[in-house]
């Protein structure tokens, strides 16, 4: 069984995880098996 994961880095809609799921469902993942999120890291502190 293949599972996919799709994500982007803007929560708005400026990014899409169409090409994405096309490309997972080209390969094979079954629709149903697709997960996705939608998560920004502005903000995040990054350790030097």
């Amino acid at each position: 069984m293949l599972i996919g994961y799709m994500r982007v880095s803007s929560v708005d809609d400026r990014q899409s995880v169409d090409l994405q799921r096309d490309a997972l469902l080209a390969a094979g993942v079954d629709e149903r098996h697709l997960y996705s999120d939608k998560a920004s890291g502005a903000g995040m502190i990054v350790p030097a």
